[in-house]
């Protein structure tokens, strides 16, 4: 699978609203550090309601309202935070490919993902 272009990617992340950004953002840091589990549909998505929790207003022990309004968003909008995603993972995964022989860190990585942000 070929990795999207910057265009791509800046195109997907403008397309997202501030609480949207904050949830890709972290998806993409978590991704880094398990880069083993990105194919993990199940653990992805767990770690998107996880995400979800710590960017919103939601707050799940307040009741079943909370939880529903939680359920209600990612309903909306799970498919577009898991595209926008992995476009950006993929994309700063190759950009960093050529320096894989002399390495790179997760702070490298980081930066690198967050430029597209701007």
């Amino acid at each position: 699978m070929d990795a999207p272009t910057p265009v791509e990617v800046r195109a997907a992340l403008a397309e997202l609203g501030q609480r949207e950004r904050k949830i890709v953002g972290g998806l993409v840091v978590v991704l880094m550090q398990h880069p083993d589990r990105a194919r993990d549909r199940e653990w992805v998505s767990e770690q998107l309601v996880h995400l979800t929790l710590y960017a919103g207003e939601f707050d799940a022990s307040t009741g079943p309202e909370a939880v529903q309004a939680l359920e209600a968003y990612l309903a909306d909008h799970s498919a577009r935070l898991f595209e926008a995603g992995y476009l950006l993972f993929r994309r700063v995964g190759a950009d960093l490919q050529p320096r894989m022989e002399e390495g790179f860190t997760l702070e490298d990585a980081m930066h690198a993902a967050m430029a597209y942000f701007s």
